[in-house]
């Protein structure tokens, strides 16, 4: 048999805690790990759509003052009317927007960022435990080498030191790892329970800002056809085409 420097240490922490109730440990650290990655990406993430969201808004409403503000605009009635709806629409989208924003911050971020609070908490605890297990292999290692000397008055106090110096130790570590054993499991089992809340909010409001915004829509729409005749998409086509023909025929453009 090849000879293990480490197999004695490894003896002394399995006195300590079972290598099976380890191994159930460090899979339940791992699902923690998981969770609080997890929780960071979708922290990120909502944070980017708020962002997002909010530069959209802020992009419609520079163009509409760009258009607002040009004077060959203003210089056409139906152009500038025309102009004046979108600003009005544009307005009512920004605030839809703002008011989405402000629903996603209170129902989903704000509560992703409390969930987040937990895991630096936990962490510490998991290096606090791994701290102590190794405290008490090396204090256990010390108690079992007096165990092993001869039964002297001397041996037998240094015996006695050396468990009392370990008791405490064991104590503490024992009450924590039965903690993280109850509690990270509870954790990861309580997640969906937790998440569900805010992904249920977070989809009304979704709906209500669609709605809203389809209503805006439809509002502008009619507002630009004036006589209320629809024009589809086809006809919209060809009368662009036919406008831009007209532009590239002017002799300032067409060629020599």
């Amino acid at each position: 048999m090849s000879w293990n420097p480490f197999s004695k240490n490894l003896s002394t922490k399995s006195s300590i805690i079972l290598p099976q109730d380890e191994k159930n440990f460090q899979r339940e650290v791992a699902r923690l790990h998981q969770l609080d990655e997890a929780t960071k990406n979708l922290y990120k993430d909502t944070k980017k759509y708020i962002d997002a969201s909010a530069g959209v808004a802020k992009a419609d409403m520079k163009m509409s003052q760009n258009l607002s503000s040009n004077s060959a605009i203003s210089h056409d009635p139906i152009l500038k009317e025309s102009v004046e709806a979108l600003s009005q629409a544009t307005f009512k989208l920004t605030t839809s927007s703002q008011e989405l924003n402000t629903k996603i911050q209170k129902v989903m971020l704000e509560p992703i960022r409390k969930f987040g609070t937990i895991f630096p908490v936990a962490n510490n605890l998991v290096k606090k435990r791994d701290h102590l297990l190794q405290e008490c292999s090396q204090k256990q290692s010390r108690v079992e080498k007096y165990e092993q000397r001869e039964k002297t008055g001397t041996n037998v106090v240094k015996l006695d030191q050396a468990k009392k110096a370990m008791a405490p130790v064991q104590e503490e570590f024992v009450s924590i790892n039965k903690s993280l054993m109850e509690d990270i499991p509870y954790l990861w089992d309580t997640r969906i329970a937790y998440t569900r809340p805010s992904l249920a909010a977070l989809i009304q409001a979704e709906v209500q800002h669609n709605r809203e915004v389809f209503n805006i829509y439809e509002e502008l729409e009619k507002a630009l056809r004036g006589d209320n005749i629809e024009v589809s998409e086809e006809v919209c086509e060809y009368q662009m085409n036919k406008r831009l023909r007209e532009i590239q025929a002017l002799s300032i453009i067409a060629d020599d």
